[in-house]
């Protein structure tokens, strides 16, 4: 696989799993050591995109200086795994895994969740509506499911919870409380609403 191709697979992974698209799960290895002698040295992250399940983790391996003498360095592998969970293709490394691999640990982790609680920086979605004119629809469980990481990224589209009024534009409106603070947002259809 061209290189360039590879970075651009890895920064779409990276975008997808900020968005909240791509969920990672972790597990600890049922072993440590690998066949060729190299040992997983954390958890194994797991996600599924496109009927497709991918490990990523990372790893230490014997570098050799020497005939005799080594040193452990550390590597992250990401890999295509077929259907009965056996790597089916290991992506070549590229820097842009370690990316992947610290934003995959994050996540899964729910540090961000855990420092804005202690902080106060919680986001709560108080009332949410898709609407026109004359009618409306409360999206507010809705959007309070779209909330990612304490932060709501979400497009204004009938995609949401349907057409309120065929024909006529729509607009989003968030009553949010974020920090303490009570804020309403709102964005023509179309558009994008983020939130802090």
């Amino acid at each position: 696989m061209k290189n360039d191709k590879l970075s651009q697979f890895i920064i779409k992974l990276i975008k997808l799993t900020k968005g909240g698209e791509l969920i990672w799960t972790s597990f600890s290895p049922r072993f440590e050591e690998l066949p060729n002698g190299e040992i997983i040295i954390d958890k194994i992250y797991e996600a599924r995109l496109n009927e497709r399940d991918f490990h990523l983790y990372r790893y230490k391996y014997k570098y050799y200086t020497d005939e005799s003498e080594y040193e452990w360095s550390q590597r992250i592998r990401l890999e295509l795994l077929d259907i009965i969970g056996n790597t089916d293709y290991e992506f070549e490394y590229h820097n842009s895994m370690d990316d992947l691999y610290d934003i995959v640990r994050e996540q899964t982790s729910n540090v961000i969740d855990f420092i804005d609680d202690i902080l106060g920086l919680k986001l709560e979605i108080i009332e949410a509506k898709y609407y026109t004119q004359n009618n409306s629809i409360d999206i507010s469980e809705i959007v309070k499911n779209k909330v990612n990481n304490n932060r709501l990224v979400l497009d204004a589209t009938n995609q949401i919870a349907g057409d309120p009024e065929l024909n006529v534009p729509k607009k989003l409106k968030i009553k949010y409380q974020y920090a303490g603070v009570l804020n309403t947002m709102e964005v023509n259809e179309g558009q994008t609403i983020i939130i802090p």
